[in-house]
């Protein structure tokens, strides 16, 4: 099966068309309010007028029941959700019964050392690995611990596993050499500005992740 992409934190329509052109499998539209990437409900409708369904993955951090009903309404196919562990654990069954395994993307927020919380395994079929900044959950730049994405996947492959955290033209094809990973997600090293996506770049990305599947 070949390499999917997401291309996250989508945030203007020349950003979908950009990376709907290169091909990209998924678009992550941010809705969380701390995210220098978030868009509003109005503007996140309107993106999603130009994404074809089946693409449309939102982006949050620890949703209310409330806001995750809101996200379902607005269309998304997909949904994401950065979290800390601890603080979600009353949440996570709840989501799971909205959403259904099948569409609930789990990203926990683990610092430096941090072991996945295998628990989690019980609530969606797709975990999302990711690295993340000492006030962040993901989109920082940072790289992600590919050879613990290695360790999740090779343990865990009834799962779909994803690899985010600081991927770009400069490292991608060395990331997924030495995670394994056959999805992927990138953000912040192909744009100009917060979601704001460049051509090039993602051109750049998608070429040498084809490279691998030819």
């Amino acid at each position: 099966m070949a390499i999917r992409i997401k291309v996250c934190g989508i945030a203007t329509f020349q950003s979908a068309s950009h990376a709907l052109k290169v091909g990209a499998d998924f678009l992550g539209i941010n809705r969380y309010q701390g995210s220098p990437r978030c868009v509003s409900q109005s503007a996140a409708r309107e993106l999603m007028q130009n994404i074809p369904q089946g693409k449309r993955v939102v982006v949050d951090v620890a949703p209310s029941l409330d806001t995750l009903k809101e996200h379902l309404e607005e269309g998304f196919d997909y949904f994401q959700l950065h979290f800390d562990y601890i603080d979600a654990q009353s949440l996570l069954p709840k989501w799971r019964r909205l959403i259904g395994k099948e569409r609930l993307w789990l990203a926990p927020r683990l610092n430096k050392g941090d072991a996945f919380p295998s628990a989690l395994l019980e609530y969606a079929d797709t975990l999302l690995l990711d690295a993340c900044d000492a006030e962040g959950y993901g989109g920082s730049g940072l790289l992600a611990d590919w050879p613990l994405f290695r360790d999740l996947q090779d343990a865990h492959p009834e799962k779909v596993w994803i690899l985010a955290g600081g991927l770009g033209p400069g490292n991608v094809k060395r990331a997924i050499a030495e995670s394994g990973a056959r999805f992927i997600d990138v953000n912040s090293r192909v744009e100009t500005s917060p979601g704001v996506k460049d051509l090039s770049l993602l051109k750049t990305v998608f070429e040498s992740v084809r490279s691998i599947d030819d």
